[in-house]
Formats: structure tokens, sequence, C-alpha cells
């Protein structure tokens, strides 16, 4: 921030939270920036985590450019 450059890693939330209650969340997240799209689906928060099961570093910049 400010021209500040910070180098930390965000904590992972694993299995804290349920695909239904990441769900509502994303969808929360989304609808508060006005984003008229539909509701995540707690289908597709189960198939991203089946997806990205084996991804065990934290994400890099490039990777999380990619997600679209």
């Amino acid at each position: 921030m400010k021209g500040r450059a910070y180098s930390m890693d965000m904590p992972a939330f694993g299995g804290t939270f349920t695909d239904e209650q990441l769900a509502a969340i994303l969808t929360y997240v989304r609808r508060s920036w006005e984003h008229t799209a539909s509701p995540v689906e707690p289908e597709t928060v189960k198939k991203v985590r089946a997806e990205t099961a084996k991804h065990e570093e934290a994400w890099t910049e490039a990777e999380l450019l990619k997600v679209r």
C-alpha cells in the first residue's frame, strides 16, 4: 500500500468452511461488489477443491492471474 511491498502468505483455510458455507461467502463477496452473476454453487466449490487439492505451496501471482 502506498508504494510499500508486502511479502506475506495468507494462511490456508483448509477445511474450515463447508462447500455450502464457502459458496455463500463467495456469493456475498460477489454481490457486495454489485456483480450480477448467479450465486456460487456448492458443487463448484467442491469441484475446484478437488482440482486444487494437491497444490501445497502459496499461490503465485502468475497462477492467480490465470484464474478467470
